[in-house]
């Protein structure tokens, strides 16, 4: 019985010492962020065709498409930054309702084509886009503003959400008249470029475009060991 006691009692004791550890940490978040222009971008343009066949409106999808990869090359875009994105071909009906004895019918083909551009320099932003309207873009469904290298900038943005969490551990620390001991972890939680337009937009060419800025986000979540 006294055996049985004593295994208990050390039992409690190691889970006494255990909540004790436990309890000398502290876990703090910090978030780091580096805003900046960007410094590249991706058009997504593409060309929208008919025709009474689905033959017809490739074959018109295709002419169209040639004459925008031509004015690409002349606005001086390379060979790798253009890329089909979407291909589709469908059909198109009679609006009017169908019944058992009129069924709808196809009165033609829509075919459609996405392209992804790839602009590495924004000074031509404006100029290209107007290019591509002029050589038979129909469609532009979108322009991302993106950083060519974001690893300098997300470093940065680590080493600030870092000290970030440092700070935050002293002011806990020294509100509760204790001491921040050794780092016991570091952990990244996410480390994301997000776009944050600006309101004004910048005239390039003819076309105004707001390319706005991009912050580049990064967090961690760092576990402090607490001194009395």
């Amino acid at each position: 019985m006294r055996h049985i006691i004593s295994c208990l009692l050390v039992v409690m004791s190691l889970t006494a010492q255990g909540f004790a550890a436990q309890s000398g940490t502290i876990t703090m978040t910090g978030v780091g962020q580096v805003g900046i222009p960007p410094n590249m971008a991706t058009i997504v343009l593409g060309v929208d065709e008919t025709g009474p066949t689905a033959a017809q409106a490739l074959d018109q999808s295709i002419v169209r498409l040639q004459a925008i990869f031509a004015a690409l090359a002349t606005a001086g875009v390379a060979q790798g930054d253009m890329r089909t994105s979407q291909l589709s071909l469908q059909p198109r009906w009679q609006s009017q309702n169908s019944t058992a004895d009129a069924p709808l019918k196809i009165t033609g083909y829509l075919a459609g084509n996405l392209l992804d551009v790839t602009v590495r320099d924004l000074n031509e932003l404006g100029q290209i886009v107007d290019a591509m309207t002029n050589a038979g873009v129909n469609r532009i469904d979108g322009i991302r503003f993106a950083i060519a290298d974001p690893k300098p900038l997300l470093d940065r943005a680590r080493v600030l959400a870092v000290k970030e969490a440092i700070r935050k551990a002293a002011v806990h620390a020294r509100a509760a008249n204790i001491a921040v001991g050794d780092i016991l972890s570091i952990e990244e939680t996410g480390s994301v470029p997000n776009p944050n337009y600006r309101v004004q937009a910048l005239a390039l060419d003819q076309l105004p475009i707001a390319e706005g800025d991009l912050t580049v986000s990064a967090k961690v979540t760092i576990v402090f060991e607490l001194l009395n």
